[in-house]
């Protein structure tokens, strides 16, 4: 699946009385329609049908049939993204209708809390959105919900990067090249746009064939590896280290077991912000590092893990399942190789830590850095054989052949003190699960060191100990 690399800025506006009165009309219409189209679509109405419906709706004098569209669409994806399909969904939040219940709130702050941002989708072919449009001093958007009403926004923050950003966005606009998606609603203006089409990412030099910078993830460490690949067994490693999430999972473990905190106190919100912030960070440093080294390949494992209980304990429960946020870092770092134009390979994740473990531990590198090398080598192998196609197809891409590693395996039984041959390295992982052994080469066995990473208040540690 490509992740098209869509980027939204987020950018508070201010404007005239009148201006304020039309976006608040606007928000107003524009729910009722939401939350009508919201109703028909868990229904089972169609699309078109709920278009046609909207029409017959009154008091819409400023809506459209293509506002009446965006929020049919709207509503599909808001139904689809739903997490219980049983429950409807309550506009404005369940706490919001909490304190109405409860007389904590009037029922126009109810009313106003409930109201849903504009949403108007982009069209290359008419200049980028119908109802918004950048002016040519960069620094106001039009919109114009109809030919008799509109209002000057006046954006704040339009400077530096931004600001050549949004004369890109002008640009491409007058050309009709480029579709450019708004959110409206009273602080803010939400502007969304496909963002190869505005910079100009140009990889520097040539790739490095079958160069491999692949990943490992856990809910504490990400282990990260660069790897030249000539064979399923030849390799050398370029490059190696792990980043430490480890700092803020404590933190939130220890605001979990008080007693006096809720999943709404500042200090959990801020934690849990603060992680995904540090995520995207971790995404955007680990694509620089496989740019720096002209990396052909990108891996990571396909992970998909339902909310269970591990049997591991309630803080391992509560990592995997509420901190653990693989899903964000996995789709920014697709979007960011689609950017950068670095192939992004999955790989089945069976048995890639007991593998890189037992067959890569000579290396003296932790566990996770090890994983990633046969998470690594699983994507060499899956690219020359199936996309580039030039080795013919082997049974070898989850299971290595142990004749290839003969070296390398004989070593590792030599260092655990095992003797005889076996089938094959699954047999090898359910011997040592039964005997006790522990396999995994730790932090602490190769003496890694931490530094603070990105900044002073930074809390992701990054390993400077590498080969």
């Amino acid at each position: 699946m490509i992740i098209t690399p869509l980027v939204t800025y987020k950018i508070r506006y201010s404007t005239t009385d009148e201006g304020n009165e039309l976006v608040h009309r606007c928000m107003n219409q524009y729910s009722s329609m939401l939350h009508f189209a919201y109703n028909r679509t868990i229904e089972g109405k169609s699309e078109t049908e709920i278009k046609h419906s909207i029409k017959e709706l009154n008091n819409l004098d400023l809506m459209d049939t293509l506002l009446g569209a965006c929020a049919a669409k709207e509503a599909r994806f808001i139904s689809e993204i739903q997490s219980d399909k049983n429950q409807k969904i309550i506009f404005g939040g369940r706490k919001n209708f909490i304190r109405r219940c409860k007389g904590l709130i009037s029922r126009e702050e109810y009313l106003s809390n409930r109201l849903s941002p504009v949403f108007s989708m982009g069209e290359a072919n008419q200049k980028a959105n119908r109802k918004f449009k950048i002016n040519q001093d960069l620094h106001t958007i039009t919109f114009q919900p109809n030919r008799h009403n509109h209002a000057e926004l006046q954006l704040k923050g339009i400077y530096g990067k931004r600001e050549r950003v949004f004369a890109k966005l002008y640009e491409l606009q007058q050309k009709e090249e480029l579709p450019i998606t708004y959110k409206l609603d009273k602080d803010y203006v939400y502007v969304s746009f496909d963002e190869t089409k505005v910079s100009s990412y140009v990889r520097k030099g040539n790739v490095v064939e079958n160069r491999v910078m692949s990943i490992d993830m856990n809910p504490d460490y990400i282990g990260w590896s660069v790897v030249d690949w000539k064979s399923s067994s030849d390799f050398n490693v370029i490059d190696s280290g792990v980043f430490s999430i480890k700092i803020i999972n404590d933190k939130s473990n220890e605001l979990r077991k008080s007693a006096n905190t809720n999943s709404s106190d500042t200090r959990k919100v801020y934690l849990n912000n603060k992680r995904i912030h540090e995520v995207y960070q971790i995404s955007k440093k680990l694509i620089d590092i496989a740019l720096h080294y002209k990396c052909e390949i990108f891996s990571c494992e396909d992970l998909f893990i339902q909310s269970k209980d591990s049997g591991k304990g309630k803080h391992y429960n509560h990592l995997v399942n509420n901190c653990w946020n693989r899903d964000k870092l996995m789709l920014n770092l697709q979007k960011r190789c689609n950017l950068f134009q670095i192939k992004f390979q999955k790989v089945k994740p069976e048995y890639s830590s007991f593998i890189g473990n037992f067959l890569y531990r000579s290396l003296n590198l932790p566990d996770m850095v090890l994983a990633s090398i046969e998470i690594g080598r699983r994507a060499y192998e899956f690219d020359t054989q199936y996309i580039k196609k030039t080795k013919e197809h082997k049974r070898n891409i989850v299971q290595p052949f142990l004749s290839d590693f003969k070296c390398l395996y004989e070593k590792s039984l030599e260092e655990f003190g095992l003797h005889g041959s076996h089938k094959d390295l699954v047999e090898l992982y359910y011997e040592l699960k039964n005997a006790g052994t522990r396999y995994r080469v730790s932090l602490d066995d190769c003496h890694t060191e931490f530094s603070r990473c990105f900044s002073k208040t930074s809390l992701i540690m990054r390993s400077v100990k590498t080969i």
